[in-house]
């Protein structure tokens, strides 16, 4: 009995093992996909993020580039103006001339001068736009549109998962079975070990009660008293 309790509980401790290792496998694969799942969590919002500087970068550099060829476009106006300004006087006998006014034409120059130093500068307003458009172009090509649970490492770590726990369910399936089929054996190992094979069984008493017939077979019954495990057991 003590051997076969032994046995018992020996495969009962290596079923319980391979749970373990199961357990522990699942563990693992599950943390490596939360890790994988943030780490593709965090490069999508970083890519996002850089789009949308991007945006705001190309936004401003447009705006530049507009507020820059307005200014060119109201100075050149109001160059044309002052250029087109006229002072006249009328002269007696002659009468009224007209020339072009001096001062007009002094701003003017002045806000030709002006006017050169913005045209100097729009050539490296509009290359600023370019380069911040295609920056633009570049980072939203390489903001994936995949889902997440779609990401390579992740399908594949999915799938070993999947297994992992079809092989602990199937462990913990068969520790299940040995623990029903063969626990009791366990607990009598427990038992002896703890108490001493002696003290396993105790019978108390013993009745027998014999019918014996020539003509068929004789008959015995027997009712026992016994403590069995340290519980009170009566069998007939």
């Amino acid at each position: 009995i003590q051997q076969a309790a032994r046995s018992a509980s020996d495969r009962i401790n290596a079923a319980q093992q391979e749970v373990n290792r199961a357990q522990q496998e699942v563990n693992r694969l599950s943390d490596r996909i939360r890790q994988r799942r943030q780490t593709v969590e965090q490069q999508r919002a970083a890519a996002n993020q850089r789009v949308q500087q991007l945006e705001r970068d190309v936004t401003n550099a447009r705006n530049n580039l507009n507020s820059l060829n307005s200014q060119i476009q109201n100075l050149q106006q109001e160059i044309n103006r002052l250029s087109r300004q006229q002072r006249c006087v009328d002269i007696p006998l002659i009468g009224r001339q007209c020339i072009p006014d001096p001062e007009a034409l002094a701003r003017a120059a002045r806000l030709g001068a002006e006017l050169a130093g913005l045209q100097a500068g729009l050539p490296a307003a509009q290359a600023t736009l370019r380069a911040f458009e295609e920056s633009l172009r570049i980072a939203r090509n390489g903001v994936s549109q995949i889902p997440i649970d779609a990401d390579p490492e992740l399908v594949s770590l999915n799938a070993s998962l999947s297994l992992a726990n079809t092989g602990l369910n199937g462990a913990r399936t068969t520790l299940q079975n040995l623990t029903r089929s063969l626990g009791s054996l366990a607990q009598i190992s427990t038992f002896i070990a703890q108490q001493g094979l002696n003290n396993l069984l105790d019978v108390r008493s013993a009745r027998f009660n014999a019918n014996l017939d020539l003509a068929a077979s004789g008959q015995v019954t027997m009712a026992l008293e016994m403590v069995y495990m340290n519980q009170q057991r009566n069998l007939s």
